[in-house]
């Protein structure tokens, strides 16, 4: 199992203390809200807050106060991006004096996304459009966030295919979930621990996920397994997951073999 060491005195602010949200206003326009909670890291109140949105192609840069008042201090549109779902957030706490000391930052954060209607959630698969060629998908894993479906921006249907089509979803989500599982158990060789890491929530996440469909299990805490054991709890995670979305009864309806 991997083991990570902080080399240096910066300070690592936790997931939980950010907590960031996206809107969409009349315009269609993208925006965000964060409330930061900084007060427990024993950080100099004038130091400067900065929140940066990136994603492959793009950045912007926020100021947001000081660690004493965390606020924007300008619009939070995020208007550099060209897919609603791209992007990843981060904090960062400079010193007031020597803006190029950082002293604390916190990385990889997947906003909660709010509806019109004003539920929101987190979502374990992120989804955004761009050109692919002739290729009609592809998952990504950018560094320490969750993973990205990108579809092909020649299809106009686009993201509401993963959203609200229930052919798409049958034939490529089984996929993407056997695709995210081998990346975690088996390339990155992590297993469920007592350690906190903001770098690992998301492959945490997706393993609580499958653990807790209907008819699997959850893996034990630190306890290390071979090749045959990870392709055995994937091929069961796969399975009930297939079961619980009624995959093949919903490409059966799809080619009308059945009603």
């Amino acid at each position: 199992m991997r083991r990570r060491f902080n080399y240096t005195n910066r300070v690592r602010i936790q997931h939980q203390d950010v907590l960031l949200s996206i809107t969409e206003d009349d315009d269609g326009r993208q925006k965000f809200h964060a409330d930061l909670k900084l007060s427990g890291y024993s950080l100099p109140e004038e130091g400067k807050v900065w929140v940066e949105a990136f994603d492959a192609n793009a950045f912007m840069r926020f100021p947001f106060g000081t660690v004493a008042d965390p606020r924007p201090q300008s619009d939070t549109v995020l208007d550099t991006f060209t897919g609603n779902d791209s992007y990843s957030f981060r904090v960062k706490v400079v010193d007031p004096t020597h803006h190029s000391l950082l002293l604390a930052r916190s990385t990889g954060i997947s906003p909660v996304r709010e509806d019109p209607e004003g539920d929101a959630g987190k979502a374990l698969l992120r989804v955004t459009t761009r050109d692919l060629g002739h290729l009609p998908w592809k998952l990504e894993f950018p560094t320490g966030d969750y993973p990205l479906l990108v579809i092909n921006n020649e299809i106009d249907a686009g993201k509401s295919l993963a959203r609200s089509n229930p052919f798409f979803q049958a034939l490529v989500f089984p996929v993407v979930l056997e695709l995210i599982l081998r990346r975690i158990l088996v390339e990155e060789k992590f297993l469920p621990g007592n350690e906190e890491d903001d770098v690992d929530e998301w492959m945490e996440a997706w393993l609580e996920f499958a653990g807790t469909l209907p008819g699997n299990s959850r893996l034990s805490v630190g306890v290390e397994l071979d090749s045959d054991q990870k392709d055995f709890w994937i091929d069961e995670s796969l399975s009930a997951f297939s079961r619980q979305m009624a995959s093949v009864k919903k490409i059966r309806i799809d080619l009308r073999e059945i009603e």
